[in-house]
C-alpha cells in the first residue's frame, strides 16, 4: 500500500523506504503517532538503527529538491517519471535517424507502457514509446547489446528486442546510438558466419 493510504487507514506507524520513495539515500523512514515515535526514540536499539549525519543530510537535500523549481533536473529519477510520451517519440525518431541499417535488420517505434517497478509505486504503468529491433536472433542481440563498452539493457518480447527511452539521458543518446550500430554489426556478422 502506499505511504499516504497506510497513515489515512490509521497505522500507528508506517515505516517504507525513503530512496524507493524520494529517489535520495538509503534510508527506512517511520511516520506515526507521536507516543510511538517516542517510544521507538527510547529503545536501546535506536542507537544503532537511527540514520547517520550523511544520510540525514543528503534526505534533507533531496526534499528540498522536491521542494524547489529544479527538482526535474537535478533527480534523475523525477526526470525519468515525467518525461511525456511525446518526449520519448522524439528521442526515438532522434535516435533512429542517422542510424545505419542493413536491409535484413528493421528498427521501428512504437508505443508501449513501462511498468515503473516497485518501491513507491508498485504496478504503476507510463505510456511511452520504444525502439523495436526485428531481423536478427534476439538473444544473440541483446547479449551483444549487454557486452558492450556502454552496456545496454533491453527486453526480449514477442520475439523483438525493445529499447525503452525513457531511462536514456540527454547526453547518453550519442553513446546508445554508438553502441546500438556496433551491435548491430556484431549480430549480422555472427548471423552470417
Amino acid at each position: 500500500p502506499m505511504v499516504q493510504a497506510s497513515v489515512a487507514a490509521g497505522a500507528e506507524l508506517t515505516l517504507f523506504s525513503g530512496d524507493k520513495l524520494l529517489g535520495g539515500p538509503q534510508a527506512g523512514i517511520i511516520v506515526g503517532r507521536s507516543t510511538w515515535i517516542q517510544r521507538l526514540k527510547s529503545s536501546p536499539m535506536m542507537r544503532a538503527l537511527r540514520a547517520d549525519k550523511l544520510i540525514l543530510a543528503a534526505l534533507e537535500a533531496t526534499v528540498e529538491l522536491y521542494l524547489s523549481e529544479q527538482t526535474r533536473n537535478k533527480l534523475p529519477l523525477l526526470a525519468m517519471l515525467f518525461r511525456s510520451a511525446e518526449e520519448l517519440r522524439r528521442d526515438c525518431e532522434g535516435l533512429l535517424h542517422g542510424l545505419d541499417v542493413p536491409e535484413s535488420v528493421s528498427v521501428s517505434i512504437e508505443s508501449t507502457v513501462c511498468e515503473v517497478g516497485g518501491g513507491s509505486v508498485p504496478g504503476s504503468a507510463l505510456p511511452g514509446f520504444a525502439l523495436r529491433v526485428s531481423g536478427i536472433p534476439c538473444d544473440d542481440f541483446s547479449r551483444i547489446l549487454r557486452r558492450q563498452p556502454i552496456p545496454v539493457m533491453a527486453r526480449i518480447q514477442q520475439g523483438k528486442v525493445w529499447i525503452e527511452m525513457r531511462t536514456v539521458m540527454d547526453h547518453q543518446r550519442a553513446d546508445l546510438r554508438h553502441t546500438l550500430q556496433e551491435a548491430i554489426r556484431q549480430t549480422v556478422t555472427k548471423a552470417e558466419s
